[in-house]
């Protein structure tokens, strides 16, 4: 679990982000250590102890998938009687938002975000159903309701990409490159979807 420091001139008001170092020695990020996750919600409680400037600014954790967002607010709600104003970003949209932070001509959305990927992926993948490499998504398809099918699929997919972009770019960049660095029916007709959206 990371979260940002102080926060300053371009940011989120709920980000805790230094532009310089403050005028007292402190760390611009704080990391963690532990094994036990309640160990680090006990260090989270304590940072999150010291309100933000902005009382209605929604405080901002990182964490690494959408359940561990919802394990915090649960923990946080029983520990400290409430969990209010609360955002759970992952760390490429996290990421992405910083860059936007920094260049005006990111924009808002990246053409990679899960949401946006979802329907970008529900769009492509009817047209690959008589396409021999993608014989395992065909079959999953071919049965009713195909467009809720189509929509499962999708956000399978869209969440695996994410996980790739921020686990695995060695394995995207790869793909992106015509290289396939991974045996398998599933790679073959993955790294194809990936160049696909890439072109």
């Amino acid at each position: 679990m990371q979260r940002p420091g102080r926060a300053r001139r371009m940011s989120h008001p709920g980000w805790r982000i230094a532009a310089k170092p403050p005028a007292t020695p402190r760390a611009m990020l704080q990391i963690h250590h532990s094994n036990r996750l309640e160990v680090l919600l006990d260090h989270l409680l304590e940072v999150l102890a010291t309100p933000l400037a902005d009382p209605l600014a929604p405080e901002r954790i990182v964490v690494q998938h959408p359940g561990m967002g919802r394990w915090l607010a649960q923990e946080m709600a029983l520990r400290t009687g409430i969990a209010a104003n609360l955002e759970f970003p992952l760390p490429a949209r996290f990421f992405w938002e910083l860059l936007g932070l920094w260049f005006d001509e990111v924009p808002d959305r990246s053409e990679w975000d899960r949401e946006r990927l979802v329907w970008r992926l529900f769009a492509r993948l009817p047209g690959h159903a008589s396409d021999p490499d993608f014989s395992g998504p065909a079959r999953y398809l071919a049965s009713e309701p195909r467009e809720i099918k189509t929509y499962q699929l999708a956000r399978r997919v869209a969440d695996l990409f994410d996980q790739y972009l921020v686990y695995r770019p060695d394995l995207v960049l790869a793909w992106e490159a015509g290289e396939q660095p991974e045996p398998g029916p599933d790679a073959r007709w993955q790294a194809r979807l990936w160049r696909e959206l890439a072109a």
